[in-house]
């Protein structure tokens, strides 16, 4: 169905979304109307556009949207900011590169629950700061420790009426809202981000394991193997080199802190010994209790981290579900147990069956996802869960 004729002109806001956008489905209705109030008519129109055909390039956009380029430029960058929108630059052989845009779910999803994130921040630690903080981050999309400094510093010296005192207040407010951040980005709320952040996950993954594949057929050029263990060989390298590059990523994780010598500030610390009792989370004072802190580096982007929230709510909802079956007291100590193992605990977004449905549809013949994968995958992750508590059990047993 074609846009309305707005639409069409490229340089005005459209009236209303197309019709496409309601009737595909409510998820698409519901993530192009939270767009719509959060970035207008064109950028949701947009992200609707890309939801309903795939990765596109920008040709192909202009074809399908029907808006101008400057339109689309200017759209896709808001987009990309906010994580609504990925691409991923695929090289030509030799002629120039085509970048292709896929819509991104979970960058529309921090939008729809930005205002429960905010109060979930605000409920578990105590301080107006944290939430501040969590909305600024959600509002940009990401950003660094200066980026929040230089915006605090620019309202607030509009309002300061002494520069001396303007200087002291910001020393201070500085080392409350470092303390914030390290505190957060030690709860996993926030996370370093560098430009795969912004990159198709699955062109990443596809990428990593053609170069595997030529890697391993030169290696294996001329011996006598069979081609489904040459394959399986494959997949477990492309598998081990995705999850160390893109989802541990020691290296940006070793640039999230300064260096151990600048990692604290005695003069700025024994002022402010005591102040850790307001900003901490659940009893997390005593890690702070000489007033010093380990700093995180103020020029690395940060981000709101989504999964840290789909684990608070996991977290919530189990609670809630003992207090129905057994009890509030029960449910209090239950609740307790659940603060402490939650940042370690397993992700809601299963990885390993995000990364099998990849490897289902890489390679020369795709068979697509088995459904039987999954339930071995589960079955799998159950049989480690019970060594870990069997050999956890075995160890206090020993200790005693």
């Amino acid at each position: 169905m074609a846009p309305d004729a707005s639409i069409l002109k490229g340089s005005n806001f459209p009236t209303s979304l197309p019709l496409t956008s309601k009737t595909q489905s409510p998820r698409s209705y519901l993530l192009t109307s939270i767009l719509n109030n959060h970035l207008g008519e064109q950028t949701a129109y947009l992200f609707s556009v890309l939801l309903s055909n795939g990765r596109l390039n920008l040709i192909q956009l202009q074809q399908r949207s029907k808006l101008k380029p400057i339109v689309i430029k200017r759209c896709l960058v808001s987009l990309i900011q906010l994580n609504c929108v990925v691409y991923f630059k695929e090289d030509n052989y030799g002629k120039p590169s085509t970048i292709y845009y896929y819509a991104n779910e979970e960058g529309a999803f921090k939008l729809l629950y930005a205002n429960e994130i905010v109060l979930t921040i605000k409920k578990f630690y105590k301080g107006e700061i944290f939430a501040s903080i969590i909305q600024n981050v959600l509002s940009s999309g990401n950003l660094t420790i200066n980026d929040y400094l230089s915006s605090l510093s620019s309202s607030s010296s509009s309002n300061s009426s002494s520069s001396s005192n303007s200087k002291n207040l910001n020393k201070t407010e500085k080392l409350e809202i470092e303390k914030c951040f390290s505190y957060l980005t030690k709860d996993k709320w926030l996370i370093p981000i560098d430009e795969s952040f912004f990159q198709s996950n699955y062109d990443n993954f596809n990428k990593i394991y053609k170069i595997q594949n030529n890697k391993i057929n030169k290696e294996f050029q001329g011996k006598v193997i069979s081609q489904t263990k040459k394959l399986n060989i494959v997949k477990e390298a492309t598998k081990d080199l995705y999850l160390k590059k893109y989802i541990i990523n020691h290296e940006l994780n070793l640039k999230l802190y300064k260096s151990a010598n600048n990692n604290f500030d005695d003069d700025e610390s024994d002022d402010n010994d005591n102040d850790d009792s307001d900003i901490s989370m659940n009893g997390n004072a005593d890690l702070d209790a000489s007033g010093m802190f380990q700093k995180v580096n103020n020029d690395i982007p940060l981000t709101v981290n989504f999964d840290r929230f789909l684990k608070k709510q996991r977290s919530i909802h189990l609670e809630s579900e003992v207090r129905h079956r057994i009890g509030n007291i029960s449910a209090k100590i239950y609740r307790l147990l659940l603060n402490k193992i939650e940042i370690k605990s397993r992700s809601v977004k299963n990885i390993e069956i995000e990364l099998e449905r990849y490897l289902s549809n890489v390679g020369a013949s795709t068979v697509g996802f088995d459904p039987t994968t999954q339930n071995s995958l589960k079955s799998s992750m159950e049989l480690k869960d019970q060594e870990k508590v069997q050999i956890q059990i075995q160890l206090k047993e020993n200790v005693n």
